[in-house]
């Protein structure tokens, strides 16, 4: 990006480098400087300018063992010293939050039955990220759902409990 300042002897490049940081660079007119470091032939003075970090992306949010993980990826900006998710349900009952220096992150006790979705913010020494895109849905189930034949199995060994136990009551009566 190119800003032009009228009111300075030359223009202000900004540009966005790995390390998250930003640098205004103009050039020097005159032996007057704008910067703080010279680079190359002394031409050009540059001042180093940390951003707060970019909005960060959720790639993937995964149910396990009533948790959450949710996997993000930085945004453009600044570095990251931290991530936040915010987990809330669909119904607005549960609402979790949970930070974590590195991706991923993970969000929990959770309540069983609820369908959550997440939003995650990045911050550094400067400020906080904005919200990233909210996740999809994911629904919070018992690590073992019982198949229709273990409902069968459990209705038949009801049955015959029952069944036995009015047989001894008929013996004894």
């Amino acid at each position: 990006m190119i800003r032009f300042n009228k009111n300075k002897l030359g223009f202000f490049l900004v540009f966005l480098g790995n390390s998250g940081f930003a640098q205004n660079c103009a050039p020097t007119f005159g032996g007057s400087t704008f910067g703080s470091s010279q680079f190359g032939n002394g031409n050009l003075n540059c001042i180093a300018v940390l951003l707060p970090p970019g909005v960060p992306t959720i790639t993937e949010v995964r149910y396990n063992s009533n948790a959450l993980t949710v996997y993000v990826t930085p945004g453009v900006g600044g570095s990251v010293t931290s991530f936040t998710a915010n987990c809330i349900s669909t119904n607005n009952v549960s609402n979790l939050t949970s930070s974590s220096n590195t991706s991923p992150i993970v969000v929990s006790p959770l309540t069983l039955g609820l369908t959550y979705r997440c939003t995650v913010t990045a911050t550094n020494s400067v400020g906080t990220s904005a919200q990233s895109t909210p996740s999809e849905l994911v629904l919070a189930t018992p690590n073992s759902i019982p198949t229709l034949s273990e409902y069968a199995l459990g209705f038949m060994v009801f049955l015959l409990i029952m069944t036995a136990s009015r047989k001894i009551k008929n013996i004894y009566s």
